[in-house]
């Protein structure tokens, strides 16, 4: 069993979260998958990663469903975005494209399955301004 969801890193929760999609729902593997923009790097790999389109700010997750694109930013109980995430986040809303902060994998669970429930396009108010 997991360890208390505010004890839990960032990097912890999100591989529970992806490992619980992976097992539940074998038939939509690739529909959800790790955009790596951080980590530690040498100057010429992150030099080379720049020119290849890494882009700070883009949310850890993206999730493919119905012709749409969610993002997920994981964040512990007391972690908020950067303002790389926030200027994203701002630019992606005009496109109708939402980022959802993800401090649980239980969370990550109910807007995952919501999200694959519903037929229409929602946009969800939740926590740009954190």
């Amino acid at each position: 069993m997991l360890q208390d969801k505010k004890q839990l890193s960032e990097s912890a929760i999100q591989t529970a979260a992806f490992t619980w999609f992976h097992n539940a729902y074998p038939e939509y593997r690739g529909l959800l998958f790790s955009v790596p923009n951080g980590g530690r790097r040498s100057k010429r790999e992150a030099a080379r990663l720049k020119y290849e389109g890494l882009t700070p700010g883009v949310p850890d997750m993206l999730f493919m469903w119905n012709g749409r694109v969610h993002g997920f930013e994981f964040k512990t109980e007391q972690g908020v975005w950067s303002d790389e995430q926030r200027n994203i986040a701002a630019v992606w809303y005009k496109q109708r494209i939402h980022i959802t902060t993800i401090r649980s994998v239980e969370f990550f669970q109910e807007r995952l399955e919501f999200i694959m429930s519903t037929k229409e396009y929602i946009m969800f108010v939740d926590e740009l301004r954190r």
